[in-house]
């Protein structure tokens, strides 16, 4: 007689169709009703018919509902189809029946995920581990749940609600000592909140991060503040963007009252910028030269890693300005091109690199920034690439007036800063400049501003002569703009 043995060595064996057929035999004849209903749930289930599979499961359970195998299959069920709730109590009541269904921890945990509840599911997954040290898919799944919360981390850092933030980043590290990305995330917190101590500790993970090994020079050995560098050489790479690479090469300086030799290999735009600096620049290219290529040195150490070497704090952050000046040539040649000064002159730049993360939350359209420009003033465009939906913009706006075809590199644009009374700018490298130059800087930050500059501040430790106005809406500028034009008449 076919029997429940018969059909399940043909589910076993893949063969559907026949362990289908004798199920539902077996349900006919009212013989070994439970097996037949639970399983042929199971195969319904796996054929994708999931409310069938549902009423099957659940019919069986009426018969007897101490066996957890069923009730950790209704809560697969359940959590196909998006009952994720429902489908933990189903897993619940399996793991009561036998606590070592490792299968029910594991799901258990996978429905957790999806409701958020992200440490409760990093603690089924452990369980499920404890129980099957081997189980690759619990290992897989608490994996994604420890990067959930490091992802969750990161929204609600974005929204500023940084307590919130910073318990699921140390979550993530309780259940993933070694997560280099929730360390270096929890770092950008510090760091935004003045704790630079701890800070700049932890932007160090960066190193062990995927995203920035194309940055990574792994020359030897590394300068962290400790070494004697009187009569050494010492190489510093401006391992960052652009901006960046303007903010922390003020610690050039630092490192010449050591009485080393300083090399500086930095982005090409900007080598012009130290031709006055005692020191030996050299480009930066997109990818690492072998330590034989470069001239010989003791030390090496990344620029941004150089906050951290000095044991900068928010009260000893070397501050004096300006760090940078624009070739006197230049600058008199932008003099004989701009003429005679009649009226306030402000440059502006309304846009960053495109190929940043974020940028679109820094960036502003040139049409939304026009309402500012007033004729009490002359206006200078800053920008010395201008995307297409902003070109036309600026071709039927003739009172801001483009230098672009003239800014050929970043002592250009120093020379004309150099002219202007105010510089109004997103976050972005001419912002940057801008206060290395120790002009003044009218920042117009978003609501979850770069970690430099801080929370709440109108005002920057880096830059003395910055006023930020930041978005108190995210993604709301037309606030911003009200602010700065009422500040305009204090140009003079």
């Amino acid at each position: 007689m076919t029997g429940i043995a018969e059909a399940i060595s043909a589910h076993q064996a893949g063969d559907l169709s026949r362990a289908e057929r004798i199920y539902r035999k077996l349900i006919d004849e009212k013989r070994d009703l439970f097996h037949a209903k639970h399983l042929l749930g199971v195969l319904r289930f796996q054929c994708g018919h999931l409310q069938d599979a549902g009423r099957l499961i659940r019919q069986a359970l009426a018969i007897n509902s101490r066996d957890d195998a069923a009730h950790y299959h209704h809560g697969m069920v359940l959590s196909a189809l998006d009952l994720d709730q429902d489908a933990v109590a189903s897993f619940d009541r399996a793991i009561a029946i036998n606590p070592s269904n490792a299968g029910a921890h594991n799901n258990r945990g996978v429905a957790l995920h999806v409701m958020k509840q992200y440490d409760e599911a990093i603690a089924s997954f452990d369980r499920a581990l404890a129980l099957q040290a081997n189980f690759a898919e619990a290992h897989h799944n608490r994996g994604n749940a420890v990067d959930a919360l490091v992802v969750l981390g990161n929204e609600l850092f974005e929204q500023n609600r940084d307590d919130e933030a910073l318990a699921c980043y140390d979550k993530a590290i309780a259940a993933k000592p070694d997560y280099a990305e929730a360390h270096f995330n929890k770092g950008l917190l510090k760091l935004s909140l003045g704790e630079h101590d701890e800070g700049w500790r932890l932007y160090e993970w960066r190193w062990k991060m995927r995203s920035f090994a194309p940055f990574i020079r792994d020359y030897q050995p590394l300068w962290q503040g400790d070494a004697d560098l009187s009569g050494k050489t010492i190489l510093i790479d401006a391992d960052q963007g652009m901006g960046d690479a303007i903010q922390f090469c003020r610690y050039l300086a630092l490192l010449r009252a050591r009485s080393c030799r300083v090399i500086f290999e930095v982005h090409k735009p900007l080598v012009p910028l130290f031709h006055n600096h005692d020191i030996e620049v050299i480009a930066r290219g997109d990818a690492p030269l072998p330590a034989h290529a470069l001239p010989p040195f003791d030390f090496y150490c990344p620029l941004a890693s150089l906050p951290r070497a000095f044991g900068t704090t928010l009260d000893t952050i070397p501050s004096s300005t300006p760090y940078l000046t624009a070739p006197q040539d230049k600058i008199a040649a932008w003099g004989e091109l701009l003429g005679e000064k009649t009226k306030p002159r402000i440059g502006v730049a309304w846009s960053g690199n495109p190929e940043l993360q974020h940028d679109l939350r820094r960036t502003i359209r040139l049409e939304t920034l026009l309402p500012i420009l007033g004729d009490t003033v002359e206006w200078f465009s800053l920008q010395k690439e201008v995307r297409d939906h902003d070109r036309e913009t600026l071709a039927r706006t003739p009172a801001l007036r483009d230098a672009s075809n003239r800014l050929n590199d970043f002592s250009d644009t120093a020379a004309l800063i150099a002219h202007m009374d105010v510089v109004i700018s997103v976050d972005t490298s001419v912002a940057h400049l801008t206060g290395a130059l120790g002009k003044p800087l009218w920042l117009l930050l978003p609501f979850h501003p770069d970690f430099r500059w801080l929370r709440e501040r109108a005002d920057s430790p880096w830059y003395p002569t910055a006023t930020l106005f930041r978005q108190t809406r995210d993604g709301e500028w037309s606030d911003v703009l009200a602010r700065v034009s009422s500040a305009k008449p204090s140009i003079r």
